[in-house]
């Protein structure tokens, strides 16, 4: 087997889709946080001794949401090496950014008064003066972002509505506006995302948006 610094991770990534048969996940989202992982590891061949170590470095990190979503790539991998495939998470939590509360992966009824949209990531502290969640990937019930509050969600509905318009009505290489848009930030390309905008940030991306169509 090749060094890991010989291999491109998207290769595993979508080998590992579908030998799982996911259709609906972030490719971009496991290539980056593979990276972030593997780091450490790139003179070493992908194996189940890095899974090891990886295993083992991830039982000293406290924070459950952290440790949790890094264990969730961690068994992608190891699923991978094992040749088997990959079952959707129900396991990963997520940092509240507003109460510090955890958010776990419940039906979507809950928010929605009865109907179901799918599967969400709801604040612990919801309806105990917070009120953030944030919808799932249908694909591995990974979250599409951070988790938000009212005026987050308006936000970010109000920014891809606008900013789509330059890949859907104008021709733009989505992977390139958001080079452009992180440039525009000051993100990292990895952070360039509208599901981890704050509203700020969203009404940033809408006048980035004007500027260029205008």
């Amino acid at each position: 087997m090749s060094y890991l610094n010989q291999i491109d991770l998207k290769d595993i990534v979508q080998a590992q889709f579908n030998r799982s048969n996911i259709t609906e996940a972030s490719t971009y989202n496991y290539v980056n946080s593979l990276n972030e992982l593997l780091k450490d590891h790139r003179y070493s061949e992908l194996s189940l001794q890095v899974i090891g170590e990886l295993k083992f470095k991830m039982a000293s990190l406290q924070d459950p949401a952290e440790k949790s979503y890094n264990m969730h790539f961690i068994h992608f991998l190891e699923d991978y090496i094992m040749e088997r495939p990959s079952k959707p998470n129900h396991n990963v939590k997520v940092r509240c950014q507003y109460c510090c509360g955890l958010a776990s992966l419940k039906p979507s009824k809950q928010i929605y008064k009865g109907k179901d949209h799918g599967l969400v990531y709801i604040c612990e502290n919801y309806g105990n003066g917070c009120d953030a969640y944030v919808a799932s990937h249908k694909g591995d019930n990974l979250p599409l972002g951070t988790l938000a509050d009212t005026t987050t969600r308006s936000a970010r509905q109000k920014a891809h509505k606008v900013v789509d318009v330059l890949w859907r009505e104008y021709g733009f290489a989505r992977v390139d506006v958001y080079k452009q848009l992180a440039n525009y930030l000051g993100v990292k390309p990895n952070n360039c995302h509208i599901g981890k905008f704050n509203a700020t940030q969203c009404e940033s991306a809408i006048n980035f948006t004007k500027m260029i169509i205008s």
